[in-house]
């Protein structure tokens, strides 16, 4: 019974056991039942840096299709459940993810990707992880661009990139920039393909705010451009949108400009003084007495330096750009406008100067997962309005005249004796040019995705370009004035331009295998067309407006000039483009791209030009012996990089291999009646490719956790078949036609550095690079050229200085007579020559020298940025380390060319017999006397290296929960100045050391003091 009893109550009380041990568990479920439900989740994305919420942030739950974007406040709402990991990402920031847990409110703070590995790059027709680009890539840093109160891009861009060598001789309104990558590389044109969207473009006239990505293609990778590649490739990604609430970007540029430097022109007593003795030395009697040199320096007769009153003492300029981008799910928009205006310096009452125009028009739409379109459409314009009389006389002569004559009189031009020509009457009542630029185009892109690992590509776009310019020259009826050109010209130019891309692209994974092949056609048809026609007439009796220009009736001319012509032209590019591409974990990467070009500027029969490349890359640090040593923590990232191509140059005339006949409507006079003519051109029907064949290895570096990166490449190219004009025997008649002949190799290295760090809540962004390239003549089948003071030899740089070697000054006669001299007359305070074969004399075909050239070397940029609290402040340097430069003319000698002007005061140091060690020469005021000084030599090449403050800015970014008061989401203020300071041996001369070379008769480089306001709502 009790056995019983146990047993059934054992019984039960097991029973009773399980039914507390499901209780238990239900207990511990209910929580976890809870949370595997699907919920609301909330949050909001933040830059962990400036707990700047981040509008546009990706948030999805990871491996799902659930997902959404940020709001203007940078909050999101999405359903998930407990075990789920939230994924948020941005671009330029690191991917977080998250798991949701208890949350039902999650603050996810995002932190920059400081070495960017998985930053997508533009590599010509797609796209790759820069972490796995095998080329001489380089992409610019948009934010180096940001704040710069700059007219154009390729201002902003000048020494942010190595190997992109930007140049700016002169800041007039409406003037472009010199642009190369890696110097020279042949003889002809050396510009670098530019391709906005994938349609050649005019990078000049963008809109700074529109652009994504630049991206450049330094060497074969560039193949894949085939004929248009030998210079190098820049590729521009203007902003798409993105699927989010919309926003409005407002950005503001206010700033003024002032010269960097101008001629520094002596006074008028000093100006007398040294004319006196420049005669006197000249064997001439003086043109100033005692009294009259008295009277300027007490102020009683003129002190008036012209180039003083032809400038203003600052031009403002003012940029404008605002966009409204966003989207939905399936469809995104960007939508810009921008203005720039920028006034001239020079005085004038027409307000010269250049104005800019952008619109611009990005739409995407996704129809179904496997296929997408889109659309990018733009209009750009720019404007200038400037002298009728060209800028480089008006220069001249407000140099050249000496300062004891008045330039204005109360209202009265005044023309001096021997001064018929006054700028600042050119300026202001000698008319105007008025000249136009229209850019109007877009490309339609589409993409099928026929099946997971195929994708079809097409592209079409094209770029309409109409150019015009009206001049009206008025002549200046005045006493003593010889300006009495009248002059009534019109032309106008367009260019159109269609270019179509069909491609198939396959990818496919084995395991740690990947392959990208790609496949298509390519085509780029050229067509364009001009008018000139220029009504003139020259004499004193032609009253205002007193000419006919259609009919060419002159009132009382005594001279009419009419002209008309006009031309067209076509040309067409067919091309068949491949590249395959190869990744083995990530760790062994290869390239070969091949392009079969055939271009109509050659003869049926030699159009078609082959242009492969190998690219290969390996990442080191991806292997196990790496990951397994202590260098793994010491250098985190590293890959070694090498190339190999050739590339094609296409640059030359249209009908170079056709002989043109051509007319000339007035050829010779039949008595009264001029008789038009036919001239004949030589041709060479066997011209082919310029062809480049470009060598690059490289290593990308990462140390520091991969905060510190570093990039080095050096580089070897060889051009041949160079378009050259060779002499021909005389039998052949005619002029001398072009020839495949010339050879030129390059050579040169590039360094790249970036660093960014944190002390506290102090953040620090560090940028350096330095680039140098040299070039060489190779061959030019013997030949040589020479042109003023620039030699074509072999063996040397392109277009070297050639000249002769300046050996002090000659002190006495015993001296002259002991050394070897020129022809010339030869007094003590001339210039001493090196007599380089030691016969005794000095002659231009034995004595003078190569002595390197005009091409930047050791280029290099330096930007450093820090960021406190919305409080930043920048600072760039830009440079070149070598370079020389030749001025001539009125630019550094004292009474050029039998001028009575200019005079200096670094011509104060002058020689005399009791200033011996004088850094100029003896002043002359004949040319007779002055023959020997003038020629050409290195007393008058100049060091133009130079260290340029480029840009300053400090701003303060408001804290958003201020700025959201107002409706707005971001507000950052700012003041910036542009070329504050230069550091240049060339600044004594008075010459920037960016003008270039010769007579110092170009608009001067400025520096522009700015504020501005970038405001999103």
């Amino acid at each position: 019974m009790k056995l019983k009893e146990i047993n059934s109550n054992g019984v039960e009380r097991y029973k009773y056991t399980w039914k507390i041990f499901y209780a238990v568990m239900m207990l511990f479920c209910l929580p976890s039942i809870g949370l595997a439900q699907t919920r609301v989740i909330t949050g909001l994305v933040f830059d962990e840096n400036s707990n700047e919420p981040l509008i546009g942030a990706s948030v999805s739950v990871q491996g799902t299709s659930n997902g959404v974007i940020t709001g203007m406040d940078g909050t999101f709402s999405l359903k998930a459940q407990s075990q789920d990991v939230i994924q948020v990402s941005y671009v330029g920031y690191r991917t977080v993810k998250k798991t949701v847990g208890n949350n039902s409110h999650l603050r996810i703070g995002l932190a920059e990707d400081v070495n960017k590995l998985d930053e997508v790059v533009t590599i010509g027709y797609s796209a790759q992880k820069k972490i796995n680009l095998t080329g001489a890539v380089a992409t610019v840093d948009i934010e180096q661009l940001e704040g710069k109160p700059v007219f154009s891009v390729t201002e902003a861009l000048q020494g942010t990139t190595p190997g992109l060598i930007i140049t700016q001789p002169t800041s007039k309104p409406g003037s472009t920039l010199n642009v190369n990558i890696r110097g020279l590389n042949t003889l002809n044109d050396n510009n670098p393909l530019v391709l906005i969207d994938g349609v050649e473009g005019d990078m000049h006239l963008l809109n700074t705010s529109d652009i994504e990505q630049i991206s450049i293609l330094k060497d074969a990778s560039a193949s894949i451009y085939g004929s248009r590649g030998a210079n190098g490739v820049i590729l521009i990604t203007t902003k798409k949108g993105a699927p989010k609430k919309s926003s409005i970007n407002y950005e503001f540029r206010y700033g003024w400009n002032t010269p960097t430097g101008l001629p520094d022109l002596a006074d008028s007593w000093v100006y007398a003084e040294l004319r006196n003795e420049a005669l006197i030395n000249s064997g001439l009697a003086p043109e100033f007495t005692a009294d009259q040199i008295a009277a300027f320096k007490n102020g009683t007769a003129p002190n008036c330096k012209w180039i003083d009153h032809i400038y203003k003492n600052n031009a403002p300029m003012q940029t404008h750009s605002i966009s409204l981008t966003g989207g939905e799910n399936k469809t995104t928009y960007y939508l810009s406008a921008a203005y720039g205006n920028q006034e001239s310096l020079f005085v004038n009452n027409d307000n010269f100067g250049a104005k800019r125009f952008n619109v611009r028009l990005n739409l995407s739409h996704e129809f179904n997962k496997r296929l997408k379109f889109s659309v990018n459409t733009f209009y750009n314009r720019r404007e200038t309005r400037s002298t009728a009389y060209w800028e480089e006389w008006i220069i001249e002569q407000s140099v050249r005249t000496p300062p004891i004559y008045e330039i204005k009189i109360g209202d009265e031009i005044q023309y001096p004796q021997s001064y018929a020509h006054n700028p600042l009457g050119r300026l202001e009542k000698g008319g105007y040019n008025l000249s136009s630029y229209d850019e109007v185009g877009g490309v339609i892109n589409g993409e099928w995705n026929i099946f997971d690992k195929l994708t079809l590509k097409a592209s079409a776009g094209t770029n309409i370009n109409n150019t015009r310019s009206h001049t009206n020259r008025h002549a200046i009826i005045e006493e003593s004035s010889t300006d009495i050109s009248w002059q009534m010209c019109e032309s106008a130019g367009r260019t159109y331009r269609l270019t179509t891309n069909v491609f198939l692209d396959y990818q496919r994974q084995f395991g740690k295998h990947s392959f990208d092949v790609m496949a298509g056609f390519a085509y780029e048809g050229n067509h364009d067309s001009s008018i000139y026609t220029d009504r003139g007439a020259d004499g004193t009796k032609i009253p205002e407006a007193g000419y006919d220009v259609l009919g060419g009736e002159v009132v009382g001319s005594e001279t009419l000039r009419m002209t008309n012509s006009g031309g067209a032209g076509d040309d067409a590019l067919y091309s068949v483009v491949g590249r395959a591409t190869y990744n083995y974990d990530d760790r062994y990467l290869v390239d070969f791209n091949i392009r079969n070009d055939h271009s109509s500027k050659f003869k049926k029969g030699r159009r078609s030009g082959v242009f492969p490349s190998l690219l290969l890359g390996w990442r080191m640090s991806e292997e196990k012996f790496y990951q397994d040593s202590q260098l793994s923590s010491i250098l985190p990232s590293a890959k070694l990089r090498a190339s190999i191509g050739m590339l094609g140059n296409d640059r030359i005339g249209r009908y170079s291999y056709q002989s043109v006949i051509s007319t000339s409507p007035s050829g010779y006079m039949f008595g009264d009646r001029p008789v038009m003519t036919l001239g004949y051109g030589t041709a060479n029907e066997m011209l082919k490719w310029e062809i480049t064949r470009m060598i690059n290895v490289g290593v990308d570096l990462g140390f520091l956790d991969n905060r510190l990166n570093v990039t080095f490449d050096y580089f070897f190219n060889r051009t041949k078949d160079i378009l050259l004009q060779l002499p021909t025997p005389t039998t052949y008649g005619g002029g001398d036609p072009n020839q495949n002949a010339g050879i030129v190799s390059t050579k040169g290295w590039e360094l790249n550095v970036n660093y960014r760090f944190n002390t506290g809540e102090v953040h620090h962004k560090l940028a350096a690079n330095v680039s140098d390239s040299r070039n060489k003549v190779v061959s030019l089948r013997g030949e040589e050229k020479i042109s003023n003071i620039n030699i074509l030899r072999e063996g040397s740089p392109i277009w070297a200085y050639y000249a002769y070697k300046a050996d002090g000054l000659f002190q006495n006669e015993e001296e002259i007579f002991e050394s070897a001299t020129p022809s010339f007359n030869v007094k003590p305070g001339d210039i001493k020559f090196v007599d380089k074969n030691g016969d005794g004399s000095i002659t231009p075909e034995n004595d003078k020298f190569v002595l390197g050239t005009r091409d930047p070397r050791y280029t290099f940029g330096f930007n450093y940025n820090v960021e406190w609290k919305g409080l930043d402040f920048a600072i760039f340097l830009q440079g070149v380390a070598k370079r020389t430069a030749w001025l001539r003319g009125e630019a550094v000698e004292a009474f050029h060319n039998n001028n009575t002007g200019p005079v200096l005061n670094r011509h104060i140091d002058r020689w005399t017999p009791t200033n011996p060690n004088a850094s100029y020469p003896r002043l002359t005021a004949t040319i007779a006397e002055a023959a020997n000084n003038y020629q050409n030599s290195t007393f008058w090449l100049q060091n133009a290296a130079y260290l340029r403050v480029k840009n300053i800015q400090l701003g303060y970014t408001f804290p958003h929960h201020i700025v959201k008061k107002f409706f707005a989401q971001h507000l950052r203020v700012f003041a910036s100045v542009q070329n504050p300071f230069t550091f240049s041996k060339m600044l004594d001369t008075g010459w920037d050391p960016e003008f270039g070379e010769g007579s110092g008769r170009t608009y001067p480089v400025t520096k522009t003091f700015a504020i501005g306001v970038d405001l999103k709502f």
